[in-house]
């Protein structure tokens, strides 16, 4: 991804701690996949949905004060919340009853 033309990323560190690494590389594909639908199975796999999902939704209010300026003022939209369940779907009822699979732990 780094190596494409006409894109010109920096370049990592070389002395840099493994944490830190990590966190240039979650960052660099929610920064290149943003509207590809990859953050949610990202956070997922990378075990931090609980910071990322679980946070509040926010969001901006407008006003318009004249009609060349307006007032921007954060506004929380909806609380959140990721329980440690929702790493994995719940298996449909039919499914156990079927296949003798337990089901997900917590559900």
């Amino acid at each position: 991804m780094r190596n494409r033309v006409g894109v010109e990323m920096p370049a990592v560190p070389t002395a840099i701690s493994k944490e830190e690494l990590r966190e240039k590389i979650r960052n660099e594909r929610r920064v290149e996949l943003a509207f590809e639908d990859h953050r949610f199975w990202d956070v997922r796999r990378w075990m931090i949905a609980p910071e990322t999902l679980g946070a509040p939704l926010r969001g901006v209010e407008i006003t318009k004060i004249s009609d060349e300026e307006f007032e921007y003022k954060p506004i929380e939209v909806e609380k959140r919340t990721f329980e440690p369940k929702m790493y994995l779907y719940p298996i449909p009822q039919a499914d156990l009853n079927t296949t003798g699979w337990v089901q997900n732990p917590l559900w």
